[in-house]
């Protein structure tokens, strides 16, 4: 009897060990493929994750059933429909207007426009309006993670926090300007325009495959923020 509780102990715990592992995985490549500048396949998604395709394959089939990844065979691997409903509460701080004023901003501007908000030391992309009649057009997609030390978006999210003697040059310049600009910082060719919004603790901006004019848009991105903080 001891024998056989020792034995279904051990089994238990290969099972639970296996359970935080598969766990593990999934989280891991919910983030690949919301950092990737483009889309993966199931077998680079692997490579990433250091696995097997095939265990590769079972990781996006939970995770698509679940609805937090779409697997497209022309497209690659995307995040879900069921994404959004992970930054409710974060949403919840937005006023009801936010994505008109994002689509408006994408129209005026012809690029696409976005909200992001920090997460520890990462940006990420909380609400995004893509404007389909520019010349180019750039993937920005909810939920793009990257670190707040890259891009206008990042930067300008870094010259919210409290001034440090370590502070790296963009951060300084954006907060002598009011916005950070960068070109091919997260992806090769597009350029970016973000300006802080204090009192929300995010920052919106504009993105595109091309080169854009900070003192162009920047009248556009100040009303759109104005009317965030109003609405």
């Amino acid at each position: 009897m001891k024998k056989r509780l020792e034995a279904n102990e051990k089994l238990r715990r290969r099972i639970v060990v296996a359970q935080l592992q598969t766990l593990e995985r999934g989280l891991r490549a919910l983030d690949i493929v919301a950092s990737s500048q483009h889309r993966l396949s199931i077998a680079q998604l692997a490579k990433e994750l250091g696995v097997h395709r095939t265990i590769a394959y079972r990781i996006v089939h939970t995770l698509q059933t679940a609805g937090y990844i779409h697997s497209d065979i022309s497209e690659g691997l995307h995040l879900g429909k069921a994404i959004p409903a992970l930054f409710g509460a974060v949403s919840d701080e937005l006023p009801p207007s936010t994505q008109a004023i994002l689509d408006e901003l994408s129209s005026r501007t012809l690029a696409t426009s976005a909200i992001v908000f920090a997460d520890g030391n990462d940006c990420v992309a909380l609400r995004v309006a893509a404007q389909n009649d520019g010349p180019v057009q750039v993937s920005y997609r909810l939920g793009r993670r990257h670190s707040i030390t890259q891009g206008a978006s990042g930067i300008a999210l870094y010259s919210l926090r409290a001034p440090h003697p370590d502070d790296p040059e963009p951060v300084l310049e954006a907060r002598r300007t009011g916005y950070a600009y960068s070109c091919g910082a997260i992806q090769q060719g597009a350029s970016g325009v973000f300006v802080p919004i204090a009192e929300l603790n995010m920052a919106v901006g504009v993105v595109a495959m091309h080169a854009l004019d900070p003192e162009a848009v920047l009248p556009a991105l100040r009303g759109a923020r104005e009317r965030l903080i109003r609405s």
